[in-house]
């Protein structure tokens, strides 16, 4: 019974795709265009002249209707890479806070800073955006730990993709009691 359900399903599924094979309309080529026609307006891809431009016509109005986003200068311009001032590399700091200072960035309206406990900045004790000046104040700082700071320009009104620079990473290691 399975057999002859497939066999029959089979058959009927050849009948239809040679049916439609025998229906289908010319192919139209840039060689052959003998047997091309234009019914109601409709054209085929490989005629020329008035064909054509029918598909001119319905691009030129589409695409009106969803025009290309235009880039502007302004806004593709990431900001330039900031330089750590202080603390220097590794540097020990005695006190439980510490003062995170940075050179201005060219094109950076603001900053983004993150203090971590490992070089992978997974465990972040300081996570701060749009920090505006070039020093943030880090306090609490547990003594005995090394801490991994790094800073990056940022631009809000950029297009997302150029908004931030490059992170720029330091160390420094705070003194045992």
């Amino acid at each position: 019974m399975k057999f002859t359900s497939m066999a029959f399903v089979l058959i009927l599924a050849l009948s239809f795709s040679v049916k439609s094979f025998a229906e289908a309309p010319p192919t139209c080529t840039g060689q052959s265009t003998e047997e091309c026609t234009v019914t109601n307006g409709n054209a085929h891809p490989g005629l020329q002249g008035e064909a054509n431009s029918h598909h001119s016509k319905l691009s030129e109005r589409m695409n009106s209707l969803f025009p290309e986003k235009q880039k502007s200068v302004e806004q593709v311009a990431r900001p330039g890479t900031v330089k750590i001032v202080s603390p220097k590399f590794l540097a020990e700091i005695k006190a439980p806070n510490v003062k995170l200072e940075w050179s201005a960035a060219e094109n950076a309206t603001s900053y983004v800073l993150q203090v971590a406990t490992d070089p992978n900045f997974k465990w972040l004790v300081t996570n701060e955006k749009f920090v505006t000046g070039n020093s943030f104040e880090v306090s609490n700082l547990e003594a005995g730990h090394k801490y991994y700071w790094r800073v990056a320009g940022f631009k809000v009104e950029n297009n997302s993709s150029y908004n931030q620079s490059l992170f720029v990473s330091s160390a420094f290691t705070t003194e045992t009691k």
